[in-house]
C-alpha cells in the first residue's frame, strides 16, 4: 500500500493531457399511460436499448417520480405523487435495491404536496422541496421545516446541494435561493429567471436552468448568461456525465406531449444527440439519475460533525482504493496524463490523509472487499461553532497498474460541510 501512495502522490504533483472513458449508465424514472412503460428503466451510456428494473410503484402509471440515491450508492429512495390527478394523493416513498431490483414501500406524507423535488445531503438525510418549504423528513416520514419560516411560502421546484458549499440550492417561481442547512436563507438570483435550477456543472461550479427549450448557466451569485444548446420540448430532468469524456457531457430526458426522449450534448454544445426516443410508446423521463454514481458518499454516524465515510466500487472488487481530503476546492483539480481528471485540489489536508495522519479519519485508504466496497469514519465532532459552515471535499480513486496511469476509477467528488 505504501508503494501505491507514493504513485498516488506523485500523480497528484503533475498532470498531463490525453483520453480515457469509466462510463456510467442512466436510470429514468418513466411516467406513462400504460403501466408496462412506466417505472424505473436503465439506459446504457449510449443508449440504443432500455429495460425496466423497478415497476410503477403503488400509485397509477401516470404518477411523477423523484429519485436520490442513499449512502452507500445501492439504494434509491423513490417519491411517487400524482397531484396532477388529485391534490388528495399523498406523497409516497418507497426504497429500490439496485443490485437485487427490489422495491418495497418506506412511509407516505400526507397530502397536499406538489411533485417534490428530493436529495439525500451529507448526513444521509432525505431532503424535499414540497411546494411552500423545504423539509428534512425524518423517522415514519416526520417532517421537519428548514426554510422559510411558518408563514411564509416560496414555491419551490427544484432543491439541489451546492458542491461549492454544501447549502442547499433551492429553485423557486420567482427567485432561486440559497438556504443553509440551520436555516438561514438568502436569494441568489430574482424573477425574472430563464428557467429551473435542473443540475450543477463541477467543472465551472455554475448551476444549469432549462427555460423553454433553451439551458441557461447562473453563477452562485446569480450571474445569468445563455448558452447555444436547445431540444426541441421543455427539459424535465438533466444530469452531468463526466465519464464519457474528459470533456464531459449534459445527459437529459424531455417531457412534451408529442416529443419524448433521452438525449446527450457536449458541455460546450454542438451536436445533440438522441440516445433514446419515447415518443412511440407514451413515456416521458420525469427524472434521471446516473447509474451508482456515489462511489463515495457519507451519513452522520450519531454525533454532530462525525460521519461515516462510505466506498463503493461495484465493478472493482479486490483492489486498493485511496480517498483523497482537500480543503482547497475541487476546482480546477488536477489532470491525469491519460486525460481524466480529478476534481480536488491538493493541499495539506491531502497530503495528512495519504500518509495516515489527518486526525479523526480513519479507512480512507485500504482494500474494496468482494463487493467493491469499504468503509471509513471523518470525526470532526470536536469542531468548535467557529468552524461551522466550513466545508471539504473527498473524491475516491481505485488503484490498478494495468490501468491508465494506474488508476481505474475516479469517483465525482463530495462536499462535506462541518455544522
Amino acid at each position: 500500500m505504501r508503494r501505491q501512495l507514493v504513485v498516488m502522490s506523485a500523480l497528484l504533483l503533475g498532470g498531463g493531457r490525453g483520453g480515457e472513458a469509466q462510463e456510467n449508465g442512466h436510470l429514468l424514472a418513466m411516467s406513462a399511460l400504460s403501466p408496462n412503460l412506466a417505472g424505473i428503466f436503465y439506459a446504457p451510456p449510449r443508449g440504443g436499448w432500455y429495460i425496466q428494473v423497478a415497476p410503477p410503484g403503488t400509485i397509477d402509471p401516470t404518477a411523477r417520480r423523484h429519485l436520490a440515491w442513499l449512502p452507500g450508492n445501492r439504494h434509491l429512495v423513490v417519491a411517487e405523487n400524482d397531484y396532477a390527478a388529485s391534490p388528495s394523493f399523498p406523497l409516497l416513498f418507497s426504497l429500490f435495491e439496485r443490485d437485487t431490483g427490489a422495491y418495497a414501500p418506506l412511509f407516505s406524507v400526507p397530502p397536499p404536496f406538489l411533485a417534490p423535488s428530493i436529495t439525500i445531503d451529507q448526513e444521509g438525510v432525505l431532503v424535499i422541496m414540497g411546494g411552500s418549504a423545504l423539509y428534512r423528513v425524518g423517522a415514519n416520514g416526520v417532517l421537519q421545516r428548514i426554510a422559510p419560516p411558518n408563514g411564509q411560502n416560496i414555491e419551490g421546484k427544484t432543491v439541489r446541494e451546492d458542491l461549492e458549499t454544501g447549502d442547499y440550492i433551492v429553485s423557486a417561481t420567482q427567485n432561486v435561493y440559497r438556504v443553509r442547512p440551520w436555516g438561514m436563507m438568502s436569494t441568489i438570483a430574482s424573477y425574472p429567471l430563464p428557467g429551473v435550477v435542473r443540475s450543477q456543472d463541477p467543472e465551472t461550479g455554475e448551476f444549469l436552468l432549462w427555460g423553454g427549450t433553451s439551458l441557461f448557466r447562473m453563477t452562485g451569485t446569480g450571474t445569468v448568461t445563455s448558452t447555444t444548446i436547445t431540444s426541441q420540448v421543455n427539459v424535465e430532468a438533466m444530469v452531468v456525465d463526466e465519464t464519457p469524456s474528459p470533456l464531459g457531457e449534459y445527459a437529459f430526458s424531455t417531457g412534451g406531449r408529442f416529443i419524448n426522449y433521452l438525449a446527450r450534448v457536449s458541455r460546450w454544445g454542438g451536436t445533440v444527440t438522441t440516445l433514446l426516443d419515447f415518443t412511440p410508446t407514451g413515456s416521458f423521463g420525469v427524472d434521471l439519475v446516473l447509474d451508482r454514481p456515489r462511489n463515495v458518499s457519507t451519513a452522520n454516524a450519531g454525533f454532530s460533525n462525525r460521519w461515516n465515510l462510505f466506498v463503493d466500487f461495484p465493478l472493482d472488487a479486490g483492489l486498493p482504493y485511496v480517498c483523497l481530503v482537500g480543503t482547497s476546492g475541487y476546482r480546477p483539480g488536477v489532470w491525469l496524463p491519460d486525460g481524466r481528471k480529478i476534481r480536488l485540489n491538493p493541499d495539506g489536508a491531502t497530503w495528512a490523509g495519504l500518509a495516515g495522519l489527518l486526525p479523526g479519519f480513519w479507512g480512507l485508504s485500504g482494500v474494496l472487499d468482494a463487493r467493491g466496497t469499504a468503509q471509513g469514519v471523518m470525526d470532526l465532532a470536536g469542531a468548535g461553532p467557529q468552524a461551522r459552515g466550513i466545508p471539504f471535499w473527498v473524491v475516491g480513486v481505485v488503484l490498478d497498474p494495468a490501468a491508465p496511469s494506474g488508476i481505474r476509477r475516479v469517483s465525482p467528488p463530495i462536499v462535506v460541510q462541518i455544522r
